[in-house]
């Protein structure tokens, strides 16, 4: 717990942060059960867009571990981290952002370094010295036990679940479990809770919380709230190789993030999607002095359902209302809630810019609002009572929309590759929060962000609206350019369809019985519904669906990648520039290289036969490129009965 007197304590961290580096693990699978290779793609489906850059999938005694790694800051580490004597084994997915703060020995260049060092000092308790959002696991072989461990408030997905054969999984996604075979039992992990478990019986042998947080009110002033979000926000964004960026509104949660950044001069992007938001508050938010990039987002119909249907094809499912029995909430899949698409669709932007972390202001209206009382899952209006202690802590401060409205910002942060970080949730400032006093807590809405923004002159709007992306639709085309994929998402299949799941937007596309990976489009024009002939040279392959040519693909391993048919080129290093125009139609082929063939002259690609046998080309030049379009074809014809 941090000390009551916080200001002189914290300000001295600021300079240490300054120099730290870290890396960002963003997936895993832990399990007692073997997982043979050709096995991997199809069980790491949805974890791996959480990590895209390197997966490392290695045994290490009678446990398997599977990491996906999502490369953000300092040097790149592959997980999992193993002990001199192979006898402890850690990963983990978060940050820890106090790692350098710890005294383990020596400089540790990245977060992870810590944990072995501070289980073997600390033991089972050690988490409670951590500061971060995370999810950690620890096998002690030699103890035979399995830590698992979330942050206080389960800010990065866990799940749990016993294996068919008797075994046990935990995962950062439930379908690896599930698609492991994984199901009985199968849960999220709690927030605030750090588990031991046999490593053999899975059963629970003991538990303690990750921060014991004091509910005595008694400060009067605000100095040290401020000098704990300074805190909480230079350690989400010192030592970075991504930019950050936030998906700006007229509302404070965004505000205080957005202004904080301009008062930090740290490099940032806003981004807001007008939709109900107060344009002109915007507008001066903008204009304020040390602000980076800004985006006005005014989205169209069109943009709304490509988006929306990009979300359903990468996200995996979570119901909203799997954390709301209390209030009695409907079934509610968060893919369909306008705010996730909207957050989709600013990732979508921002990736592209090389900006990769989402700062979010997840948390506000769970802690300090309660929700003005204002909704069904308001569990005390919004006015704290003089004896905190007899409602702590109340259902949302760590379950119901907490869990429920996390998932979404990490699903739909994880599936575009990204990592969502939450300054609000800083268990440091979050306890300034709870030491104030009941009075000053009630005095306004939302008084300690309030405050920060009218001190700094910073525009304010004090009506609530909430994030709907699907407000003030307009009419026209999605003129949104869509940058090629350059691996997150990627689709990846197991060599054969037996037991491949089949969704909305997917197909297992198979030449001659043997399953070539799946194939998907980021756009509605491109969405394959139907098994699409795929013209191969190489690696290289035209989309094509009924006479229209769609979009690029180019293979890697089982699965296939394809890239949307957007109006602008797509080069992919062997040489192939397929021209196509926003409609989906060919415009021209500038360039193959084949072995056998070079092509100069225009071409477009006017049908591709679903037998996958038969090619025809048209061209405005046909006359003098008549040969070498029969080299072409004789070549693409081998090329895909092989």
């Amino acid at each position: 717990m941090v000390a009551p007197s916080t200001l002189s304590l914290l300000l001295p961290l600021l300079l240490l942060l300054l120099f730290t580096v870290r890396v960002s693990p963003c997936s895993f699978l832990v399990t007692s059960d073997v997982i043979p290779p050709a096995s991997l793609p199809y069980i790491n489906f949805y974890l791996k867009m959480r990590g895209p850059d390197k997966t490392n999938h290695v045994r290490v005694g009678d446990v398997t571990f599977v990491h996906n790694l999502l490369h953000m800051t300092g040097a790149m580490h592959v997980q999992p981290f193993v002990s001199a004597d192979k006898s402890v084994v850690a990963l983990f997915n978060g940050e820890i952002y106090n790692y350098r703060e710890l005294g383990v020995a020596g400089t540790p260049t990245t977060d992870g370094e810590v944990l072995l060092p501070m289980y073997a000092k600390h033991g089972e308790t050690f988490v409670q010295k951590l500061r971060g959002e995370f999810a950690i696991v620890i096998v002690d072989l030699a103890k035979g036990t399995i830590l698992l461990s979330t942050d206080a408030f389960g800010t990065k997905p866990f799940w749990a679940a016993e294996t068919q054969a008797g075994g046990f999984a935990v995962a950062s996604y439930a379908s690896a479990l599930t698609r492991l075979g994984a199901s009985r039992g199968l849960r999220e992990l709690d927030a605030n809770k750090i588990e031991v478990r046999d490593l053999t019986s899975f059963a629970l042998l003991r538990s303690f919380p990750v921060f014991t947080f004091d509910t005595r009110q008694y400060k009067t002033t605000l100095a040290d709230w401020d000098a704990a979000f300074t805190l909480a926000m230079t350690r989400r964004t010192t030592g970075l190789l991504h930019g950050v960026f936030v998906g700006l509104s007229s509302g404070y949660d965004s505000g205080v993030i957005a202004l904080a950044l301009a008062k930090s001069s740290v490099p940032h992007h806003l981004f807001t999607i007008i939709g109900p938001e107060n344009e002109d508050v915007v507008n001066k938010r903008f204009a304020y002095p040390g602000h980076g990039t800004t985006h006005m987002i005014r989205l169209r119909e069109s943009t709304y359902a490509n988006s929306q249907e990009w979300l359903l094809q990468h996200a995996e499912a979570y119901d909203y209302a799997s954390n709301l029995k209390r209030v009695h909430w409907k079934a509610q899949d968060f893919r369909d809630d306008p705010g996730a698409i909207g957050i989709s669709h600013i990732c979508e932007l921002a990736r592209p810019l090389g900006v990769q972390i989402y700062l979010s202001g997840m948390g506000v209206d769970e802690i300090y609002t309660d929700y003005e009382g204002k909704a069904s899952q308001s569990t005390f209006g919004g006015k704290f009572p003089s004896d905190l202690k007899k409602l702590f802590p109340w259902p949302g401060f760590y379950g119901e929309t907490m869990r429920s409205y996390l998932r979404k910002e990490e699903y739909v942060s994880g599936a575009h590759g990204m990592e969502g970080r939450y300054p609000f949730l800083d268990v440091d400032l979050v306890q300034e929060f709870l030491w104030l006093t009941a009075e000053l807590k009630n005095s306004r809405f939302k008084r300690p962000l309030y405050q920060f923004m009218h001190d700094a002159g910073y525009a304010l709007h004090a009506v609530k609206t909430g994030f709907n992306a699907r407000a003030k639709l307009q009419k026209g085309k999605d003129e949104t350019v869509r940058a090629a994929d350059d691996g997150v998402g990627k689709w990846e299949a197991e060599p054969t369809l037996a037991g491949f799941e089949l969704r909305q937007g997917q197909i297992a596309h198979h030449v001659g019985g043997n399953a070539m990976g799946v194939i998907w489009t980021h756009s509605l024009d491109g969405r394959v519904a139907s098994i699409a002939a795929l013209a191969e040279i190489g690696r290289k392959q035209v989309l094509a669906m009924g006479s229209r040519a769609i979009g690029f693909a180019c293979s890697s391993g089982w699965g296939v990648q394809v890239y949307s048919a957007a109006a602008r080129p797509f080069v992919d290093s062997g040489g192939w520039t397929l021209y196509v125009r926003s409609s989906g139609s060919a415009v021209a082929v500038a360039e193959v290289t084949t072995p056998v063939a070079k092509v100069v002259a225009p071409v477009a690609v006017a049908a591709v036969a679903p037998a996958a046998s038969v090619f025809q080309y048209y061209t405005a030049q046909e006359i003098e490129a008549r040969n070498v379009l029969a080299r072409l074809t004789s070549s693409l014809r081998g090329s895909s009965s092989r």
